[in-house]
């Protein structure tokens, strides 16, 4: 209202005559009373102009902004890859490594692919580091550490190889891991997880409930800034990177069964950003070995890949390589309880007669909703009959896996239908199907809270097939060969 006021009094002074006189006092005698008027009109109509302005600014209601203060400095809305605050120390829940998603629980620490899972935090801590920088705040001294788990139920119905049909109700899934970014070269990560495990005769007691554990499955630390150099360095437990095994499904696939191994172990990485070359070499002490190399750091692998976006198109190709297959899972632990138990069941069946290496060759091409995922892993060289043998001879395991899926919605709620076929060769010592086809449609309900349902059909090896391990120890496969099983699985998983 001053302005309006001050510009009307200013307007009024410019149309008195005393004005006009002072006015005319320096004008060059050239100046005309048409000219004079002239000015006097464009001036009004600068006037009015700025007035309109005035009245406007005047009615217009105040925006309210969205701001914090850092050290009494304000800074406007920062989208940060985690919800945390600037400060001390924050422990938090519920944390994403990249963009925040309402319904849909796969960017949770928790449900990130076990394989990788160091590289994966420290572009996690590089993020969080340009978001300071980039907004000129100091980066704090104190670590973040945050919190992610799961909880998952499931309910089955299966006609098995042979026997009458079964169901069940069960608690599967259980878990809870701690990540901290603790400076600008440093991650830590620990991951608890409660073991679902039937008893059995060798795993007293009785009772599953009473048989529940919780075990540290994961525990290492990484040294790196992705900003200075493409480098780092893991060491600890962890899921090495001899293949990815990625899976839509709720099962196993068959290549895991196969490959994947959990070690303590050092590595050494090599990242240069999201897209382009990336690999790791590492090593680690095997359980199996042969020889002198038993006692020994005898394990060596390497995992080299290439991820490139060609618009729409995403892909990623890997493969690796690895000294010795028999440090696998599956084949440290096939699940029988008598007979040839894997390689793990005593320090004689972990006595080889010789080493036996194997290569994994991966693939992934994603464009827009439909994703494609293929994996193979094969050994090198046939294991020493007296260490696994099928029909009678050497026997070299691998297996494949291939999968496809489409994201839609359905209604409101975040969808995604996959289905995938998977095929192994001389691996009936790992009591795995030959074949298996598999089909799963899961479904966001509510925010982090996935409903999902899985049918899977089993093709074992024929009847006339057999297979032995760890010095001649029999496979108990008893009426199994030669037939085939369903089960229908549906899970209900919470995510934090």
């Amino acid at each position: 209202m001053k302005i309006k006021l001050f510009l009307m009094m200013m307007f009024a002074a410019l149309l008195s005559p005393g004005a006009m006189a002072e006015e005319s006092v320096p004008a060059a005698p050239t100046t005309s009373v048409d000219d004079v008027k002239k000015e006097q009109y464009e001036l009004r109509k600068k006037v009015n102009t700025l007035c309109s302005q005035v009245h406007k600014l005047q009615s217009k209601k105040p925006t309210p902004t969205t701001s914090i203060t850092v050290e009494n400095t304000p800074v406007d809305h920062i989208d940060i890859p985690s919800a945390f605050y600037f400060g001390a120390t924050p422990i938090l829940s519920a944390p994403y490594i990249g963009e925040q998603t309402y319904f849909n629980g796969a960017h949770l620490i928790v449900n990130l692919p076990s394989v990788n899972e160091d590289l994966r935090l420290l572009q996690f801590q590089q993020r969080l580091y340009n978001t300071y920088l980039n907004n000129k705040i100091p980066y704090p001294k104190n670590p973040f550490v945050q919190f992610s788990g799961k909880v998952e139920a499931q309910a089955l119905a299966s006609t098995p190889y042979s026997g009458n049909r079964t169901s069940d109700i069960n608690l599967t899934g259980a878990e809870l891991d701690m990540a901290a970014v603790l400076n600008r070269f440093a991650v830590s990560f620990l991951g608890f997880s409660y073991d679902s495990s039937a008893p059995s005769a060798n795993n007293p007691p009785i009772t599953r409930v009473t048989n529940s554990r919780v075990v540290l499955t994961k525990g290492f630390l990484s040294i790196g800034n992705l900003n200075k150099a493409p480098a780092y360095g893991t060491i600890g437990q962890f899921y090495v990177p001899f293949g990815l095994y990625a899976s839509n499904m709720l099962s196993t696939p068959l290549t895991a069964s196969v490959g994947e191994m959990l070690e303590r172990a050092v590595l050494i990485g090599y990242s240069p950003g999201p897209q382009g070359p990336y690999g790791s070499v590492f090593t680690f002490k095997g359980d199996s070995g042969s020889g002198g190399t038993l006692g020994h750091i005898n394990q060596v692998g390497v995992n080299a890949g290439l991820a490139k976006d060609f618009g729409k198109v995403k892909t990623d190709v890997g493969v690796g390589y690895i000294a010795n297959i028999a440090d696998s899972l599956g084949m440290q632990d096939n699940g029988q309880t008598s007979g040839f138990t894997g390689f793990g069941g005593s320090s004689a069946t972990e006595n080889l007669a010789h080493r036996v290496p194997a290569v994994d060759i991966r693939g992934n091409i994603a464009i827009d909703k439909y994703n494609l995922r293929a994996e193979y892993v094969d050994s090198i060289r046939s294991f020493a009959s007296t260490d696994m043998s099928f029909n009678g001879r050497s026997a070299r395991p691998g297996a494949l896996n291939i999968e496809g899926s489409y994201s839609f919605m359905t209604y409101s709620h975040p969808s995604a239908v996959a289905v995938g076929y998977g095929n192994s060769s001389e691996a009936l010592a790992l009591l795995i199907p030959k074949q298996t086809y598999r089909a799963v449609y899961s479904m966001a309900a509510w925010q982090s809270t996935i409903a999902t349902i899985e049918f899977r059909h089993d093709i074992n090896y024929e009847a006339s097939d057999y297979a032995s391990g760890g010095g001649g120890l029999a496979v108990n496969t008893g009426s199994d060969l030669g037939h085939t099983s369903q089960t229908v699985t549906a899970q209900l998983g919470v995510y934090f």
